[in-house]
């Protein structure tokens, strides 16, 4: 048993004698790669297994910011990441010198801490907006806007000027309400609807789903309904005079009840 061991020990040594670790790049994610270990006599066709990304690390690396991806990267220094890259937590890309200020970056807008350098292309890393709450509201906002989607659904923001351009600062619905709305009833199908609280003149500047009680008209009556090859129907409260095309609600079946 002895001398077994021994001859595995030395077979399994003398495999490892016979392998290099490669490292190769992702050809459609280049901030990515994957290191292997292979047999040096044909580079992987007798042998190739995936490894962790440290057996590939060469001893000269430093850490690489991308701003575009808004992630820090250790590379290798000599082709500065086309031999070697690996994603690592943002802090380490993080200079000694940074400042919070609004900015804008990779569709994400708000406050960021960044480089003092270039503000925000060496490091950029976004933080609570609380942080930047002085530099927003002490800049004038130039106006709100509604970013509409389709009918019901948008979104609120505020444009203000920070280190002399233009940032749009997601904020709550509620500050792009005008002062003059409706609401009004939109039917989905025969037995339910949506209440829209829009702009009374052009929904394409303001246009929320709200609360269907909102558009509730004072005189409605409750009817029970029940569909075709159904068993059970349910109870709704419409409008008297058209229905169900100007409200429509499903309410419970005790108010259904026949006296």
């Amino acid at each position: 048993m002895k001398f077994f061991l021994l001859a595995l020990l030395s077979s399994s040594y003398a495999f490892a004698q016979g392998t290099s670790f490669v490292w190769e790049r992702d050809q459609k994610r280049p901030e990515k790669g994957q290191c292997y270990q292979v047999d040096t006599e044909t580079l992987g066709e007798k042998f190739r297994t995936k490894v962790d990304l440290i057996a590939c690390k060469p001893k000269e690396t430093h850490y690489l910011f991308v701003p575009t991806k808004s992630s820090c990267y250790e590379v290798d220094s000599e082709t500065n990441g086309k031999g070697y890259i690996k994603k690592e937590k943002i802090k380490f890309c993080r200079p000694d010198k940074t400042v919070k200020e609004v900015h804008s970056f990779n569709k994400k807008t708000g406050c960021f801490e960044v480089d003092v350098q270039t503000k925000g292309q060496h490091f950029h890393k976004k933080i609570n907006d609380k942080l930047c709450k002085e530099k927003i509201s002490s800049t004038a906002p130039t106006f709100f806007y509604w970013k509409y989607k389709k009918e019901g659904t948008g979104e609120c923001y505020k444009e203000i000027k920070s280190n002399g351009d233009s940032v749009n600062l997601k904020v709550k619905d509620e500050q792009c309400r005008p002062k003059k709305y409706q609401y009004r009833f939109v039917r989905k199908n025969e037995t339910s609807g949506s209440c829209i609280e829009e702009d009374i003149n052009d929904q394409r500047f303001y246009s929320k789903k709200t609360k269907i009680e909102y558009c509730k008209p004072k005189d409605t009556v409750f009817i029970y309904y029940k569909e075709r090859n159904r068993k059970y129907g349910k109870c709704y409260e419409v409008d008297i005079e058209t229905k169900g095309n100007v409200y429509i609600n499903i309410v419970e079946d005790t108010e259904c009840v026949p006296e």
